[in-house]
Order: C-alpha cells, then sequence, then structure tokens
C-alpha cells in the first residue's frame, strides 16, 4: 500500500511540475508551491489564481454515504480537530442539494453535524462569533427551525423545553425575550400563542409566571399595556382565580389592611350582593332589646353630631365604610325608628281616644 501511494504521489509531483507548480519535499513533509512546507501537504495557490485549492469527487451511485473528502484527528480523548477552515468570508460553505431524492425519510443537510459519546458534554455544533458589538453566533436568515429536544439560553439546568436565563447587567428594560408580531390584515394577530394539554390528574397552565426581586422596585409577574384607550390590556373568557389581592388603579403601593380587592377610583355595578356574617339587626324586635327614648338620642345627638352606634363624618373620612357592617347599622336604626313609629301612633290613638270622650262628655 506505501509503495502504491508513494507512486502516485511520484506522478503527482511530476504532472504539476509540468504545470509550473513548484514542488518541495522536506524531511516528511511536501509543499506545493511553498519552500518550507507546515504541514504534511502544504498547498499554496498563486495569487492570480481564482481556482478551487482542492477538488474532490464522488462518482458512486449506491446507497451509502462516502465522503468526498474526510479528516480524521485521532489523538488523546478530548482533543484533536477532524477539519480547520478559514475563511475571509465563509469559513466552511455547506451546500445539499439532494438531487432528485424526494423521500421525507432521507432529508437533504446542507451541515449535518453530531457529537458521540457519553462522558462528559457533547456539543453536536458549536459557533462563536467575537470581536464587535453587532456579531452573531448563528443566524438562519430562511426557513422554518426545527428542534426535537431542549433549547438553553445562557444556563445548564433542563427545567423545560425553552430555558433562557438573562444575568447580565444590561441597564433598564432588560429583557430575557422579545416578541414583536405586527400584520395589516383582517385576521387575528398573537403575538404568542399558547396551548397546554394535560390528560393527568395535574394542573395545567397556559402561562406559569414568577418573580422575585432584592431591589427596591416592585416585582411584577405579568404586565400588560394597551396603548390605545380604547384597547385592552387583558382578553380573557372562563372564570378567574386569583390567590392573593387584586388591585385596580394607580395606586400599587402596599396598603395597611388584608383586603382582597383595592380599587382606585369607582365602580359601576347592576347588581352587588354582599354575604354578610353579622347577626342581622331583627334584635331589635325582640323583648330583651333597650330602645333608647327619643330624650336620650336628641342629647347624643346634640353632644356628637351623629346617630349613636352610626360613625362620625371623621372616622369614615379616615377609615372608609365597611358596605357589610354599615348595612347592618342602617337596618338598626330603620327598625328602631318604625318601633318609634309605631309607639308614636299609639300615643296619637290614646290623644284622639281622649279627645272623643271629652267631647262627648
Amino acid at each position: 500500500m506505501k509503495q502504491i501511494f508513494s507512486i502516485c504521489l511520484i506522478l503527482a509531483v511530476v504532472q504539476l511540475q509540468g504545470q509550473n507548480t513548484e514542488v518541495y519535499i522536506k524531511s516528511d513533509r511536501i509543499g506545493f508551491n511553498i519552500a518550507n512546507p507546515t504541514k504534511f501537504f502544504h498547498f499554496e495557490a498563486p495569487s492570480f489564481s481564482n481556482i478551487d485549492g482542492i477538488y474532490s469527487r464522488i462518482n458512486y451511485t449506491g446507497n451509502q454515504d462516502p465522503s468526498a473528502v474526510k479528516g480524521l484527528s485521532n489523538t488523546n480523548p478530548g482533543y484533536g480537530i477532524g477539519g480547520h477552515f478559514t475563511g475571509g468570508f465563509r469559513g466552511v460553505y455547506a451546500l445539499g442539494s439532494g438531487g432528485t431524492n424526494s423521500s421525507s425519510s432521507f432529508p437533504t443537510y446542507g451541515v449535518y453535524a453530531e457529537a458521540t459519546g457519553s462522558a462528559g458534554t457533547r456539543i453536536g455544533l458549536f459557533a462563536r462569533a467575537v470581536g464587535g458589538t453587532t456579531n452573531l453566533a448563528a443566524q438562519f436568515a430562511e426557513g422554518d427551525v426545527e428542534i426535537e429536544n431542549m433549547v438553553r439560553i445562557n444556563t445548564t439546568d433542563q427545567t423545560g423545553r425553552l430555558h433562557i436565563v438573562n444575568t447580565d447587567n444590561i441597564g433598564s428594560n432588560a429583557t430575557a425575550v422579545r416578541i414583536n408580531a405586527d400584520n395589516n390584515g383582517s385576521e387575528n394577530v398573537y403575538g404568542t400563542l399558547v396551548s397546554a394539554d394535560n390528560q393527568g390528574s395535574g394542573n395545567t397552565f397556559g402561562h406559569y409566571a414568577t418573580v422575585s426581586s432584592t431591589g427596591t422596585g416592585t416585582a411584577f409577574a405579568i404586565r400588560a399595556i394597551a396603548n390605545d384607550p380604547d384597547d385592552y390590556a387583558f382578553y380573557g373568557t372562563g372564570n378567574t382565580f386569583l390567590s392573593g389581592d387584586l388591585r385596580i388603579g394607580q395606586n400599587v403601593e402596599p396598603y395597611s389592611g388584608s383586603y382582597k380587592v383595592v380599587i382606585d377610583g369607582k365602580v359601576l355595578a347592576e347588581e352587588v350582593r354582599v354575604q354578610n356574617s353579622l347577626d342581622w339587626p331583627d334584635y331589635v324586635f325582640g323583648e330583651e332589646y333597650v330602645l333608647k327614648s327619643l330624650e336620650e338620642v336628641e342629647n347624643y345627638i346634640e353632644e356628637n353630631n351623629h346617630l349613636p352606634n352610626i360613625p362620625s363624618a371623621e372616622e369614615i373620612e379616615k377609615e372608609g365604610i365597611i358596605l357589610g357592617e354599615m348595612q347592618t347599622r342602617m337596618m338598626e336604626k330603620i327598625e328602631e325608628l318604625t318601633l318609634y313609629i309605631i309607639q308614636q301612633q299609639k300615643e296619637i290613638d290614646a290623644l284622639k281616644d281622649q279627645i272623643k270622650s271629652t267631647n262627648h262628655e
């Protein structure tokens, strides 16, 4: 085999020398148009030549995958480069034409990269772009991108099909993912369209967001902005479940109390139902209830400028009104007023009877 290779090499050298190509043999290296070759085979094309440096063609017509060029660097584990290419425009240009093959079972690859082995980390394709602010490690100019497994950006965790971590301090409005969807047609436009289906017993979330902040600002799991006054920040069908507080309006600062809904503004509703767990004031009509005399009520009003068991204007201005409790107190006053009217009607009827009896005498 070595003799055949040597004969082929000699014939190639003779042929190249006949084509004004200088061939240099130095130690165990051969140089073409270079006097001091630094590689086993060192080719240098003249500056006026625009032809390819090396051309290899396989004319095999079977069902195997022979390589036109094959490189093997068999060194210690973890080292060795099968092929090293440097280009002023393209480091590697790969084209998979596919020929007349149209079967979906045998796709055509422009670049096919594979890394095998179980020890350590294997990377099928690694790209790096350094030296500028607009460099791209990878760019897909046309066509779809299909990924059968997971995508991790700036993280080694495997907690989702797409996991992105942005830990860089890049200033205000730092964004991990940004999606723009613009359309001028009549169909609906979705910035993101998410569908989640779970056939098991666990809960299903179309969107799941968590936030944490160790700074002085407020953390929001979701922020939505409708720029037009006629637009809506949220649109949904179905029920809405909130396990925490709901605040509507500009005031999002922490507040004192344990209110589930805080609204900074007015509320318009056709009907409001309050589930009141307080005792409804039917006790006013009970025999044990002590009804104040009108004289006592008058004295209380003159002294406090409001009804008994009703908060003052200052208290309402400071604390607000608890709707259910206030409705109960107002009903208490209405029932007391009813008793006063009944009592006065009895006194009026007694006076009428007394007047009648006096007139008959």
